[in-house]
């Protein structure tokens, strides 16, 4: 006697199906709820930006004491930094040097010396923000010289005025608009730095964007080695050695022999000419203008973010069966589907008619073949 209980689903055909099936109702539903999740991280980063502090209440209360309970032991060998720092509290002076409303100068300084990240990126840009400011008012120096001694000649001041907004418009190495050249296993790929990304880990703080549209975060030293390693760059081209020819010449026999200059060490490197904020007025104007950097820059990524999950959202409502259809044409639609089921019903009805009448005959004649076999004669209903 065969079983009645269904028999079971294979489950890799079951899954296969189940892969195979989307539901476009249930995909615009994940689209809607990744957008929610977008803003959400909007906000989040929005929050981030404007106030830190808030990430780590514990950190803010542990940052109260300026000192420590018990300064540390120097040796011999310590050095002014290690004195100046021992005994200080290092979670106390970031918060103070980096708060919008009022910074500390002071604190500023205390948090570089401790090797604090965001202040030792606030003093690199600084340097750099001052290298350019000294290398424009060079140039500019220059181009001005150079007028003065061409008597105001105008074919040289037009060739000396394009030279220098030639040079002016080069970026330097990793600096935005500086293109580069990459080798690929397909072959030689050119890039350029498209923006500086603050507090990128790993150093990894330049977006660049090749030809082709790839884009890649590399740091300063990747740049500097692509520039090294690429056989078409001016830089690498090494300087050819100049030749001398030393003549002898007699000298005469009334002249004093000279002096004989003192024998030369190896030449002395320069000191290094540090830029550093050495004011409040500085350290401030640096401290508000990078933030509103960072704010500009974290706005513009979370924007485009959102952008592309609303996009996405927008992409399969499109794609919905049915969207491209009027109104007309769904109503049309909705109607030839009313009169097909109708017909279905009416054939229904008539199927379930004739099955009722299968079965009363069934059950007579199993009846009459009964009585017959048992010998009994059926009472008339």
């Amino acid at each position: 006697m065969a079983s009645s209980e269904p028999a079971e689903p294979v489950a890799g055909a079951a899954d296969a199906h189940a892969i195979q099936k989307v539901d476009p109702i249930a995909a615009v539903q994940d689209s809607i709820d990744g957008l929610a999740l977008s803003l959400f991280e909007a906000l989040r980063g929005v929050r981030d930006s404007v106030a830190p502090e808030a990430l780590d209440p514990a950190a803010a209360v542990s940052a109260v004491a300026p000192f420590q309970e018990e300064p540390d032991e120097l040796g011999k060998n310590a050095t002014a930094k290690d004195h100046l720092l021992n005994g200080l509290n290092g979670d106390y002076f970031p918060p103070r040097a980096f708060d919008l409303q009022e910074p500390d100068y002071h604190a500023f300084l205390l948090a570089y010396l401790g090797d604090d990240p965001y202040a030792t990126e606030l003093a690199a840009r600084f340097e750099a923000l001052e290298r350019g400011k000294e290398l424009e008012a060079k140039k500019a120096s220059t181009t001005i010289d150079g007028d003065k001694e061409t008597g105001g000649a105008a074919t040289k001041a037009a060739a000396t005025s394009s030279t220098a907004a030639a040079e002016k418009k080069k970026p330097e190495l990793g600096d935005v608009g500086y293109e580069f050249r990459k080798k690929f296993d397909a072959g030689w790929f050119s890039g350029k730095v498209t923006a500086i990304l603050p507090n990128a880990p790993n150093g990894y703080d330049r977006r660049c964007v090749y030809t082709d549209g790839d884009a890649e975060d590399l740091r300063l030293e990747d740049l500097r080695a692509f520039a090294a390693a690429d056989p078409d760059n001016n830089s690498n081209e090494t300087k050819k050695p100049r030749l001398s020819i030393k003549l002898k010449v007699s000298k005469p026999k009334d002249e004093t022999p000279q002096k004989e200059a003192p024998a030369k060490g190896p030449p002395k490197s320069p000191e290094p000419d540090v830029k550093f904020p050495l004011a409040q007025a500085e350290y401030t104007k640096l401290l508000l203008d990078t933030e509103h950097e960072r704010d500009v820059t974290a706005t513009q990524t979370l924007a485009r973010n959102v952008l592309a999950k609303s996009a996405a959202v927008d992409d399969l409502v499109a794609n919905l069966p049915g969207m491209h259809r009027t109104r007309e044409v769904q109503m049309a639609r909705i109607a030839e589907l009313i009169q097909s089921n109708h017909a279905v019903d009416r054939e229904l009805e008539d199927a379930h008619a004739k099955a009722r009448e299968r079965r009363e005959e069934v059950r007579r004649v199993l009846g009459e073949c009964t009585c017959s076999a048992l010998g009994v004669e059926e009472e008339a209903s």
